[in-house]
């Protein structure tokens, strides 16, 4: 008996994650090419930085975190690009717009750079064919 409460209770745990949304990647551009990032360097920034995190953008079961950030290699270093959140632009009676709009600006200062140099861990950056898709 003891084992099949247990065995509900993990199968229950387990059943959100099954349907849970799909997230908004964070941008790496490497070589010139635009790459979906699964990796989240700026999550770490912004626990050290809570003041820095973007605000105001619309809550979203597609983007947790607030924010979609946009990196570069340049020069072997990785710096963040561009960081923008979602915002509702127009209202219609049955249709919402919604637009990218850029907060860099309240990261760094304008035209400086944000070097990620307290990332350690690996960029994974997915490409190509699914294999049996």
């Amino acid at each position: 008996m003891k084992t099949l409460i247990a065995t509900i209770i993990m199968m229950a745990l387990a059943v959100p994650h099954a349907f849970a949304t799909a997230q908004y990647p964070d941008k790496i551009v490497y070589n010139g090419k635009k790459y979906a990032l699964y990796t989240n360097p700026m999550e770490s920034y912004f626990n050290q930085h809570p003041s820095k995190r973007p605000k105001g953008g619309v809550d979203s079961t597609a983007l947790w975190r607030g924010y979609v950030a946009t990196f570069e290699i340049r020069d072997q270093t990785l710096l963040l690009k561009d960081i923008e959140i979602e915002v509702l632009t127009k209202t219609k009676e049955h249709n919402n717009e919604y637009q990218w709009k850029s907060v860099i600006n309240k990261i760094v200062h304008k035209g400086q750079t944000l070097p990620i140099e307290w990332f350690t861990g690996t960029l994974v950056l997915p490409s190509g064919q699914l294999d049996g898709v």
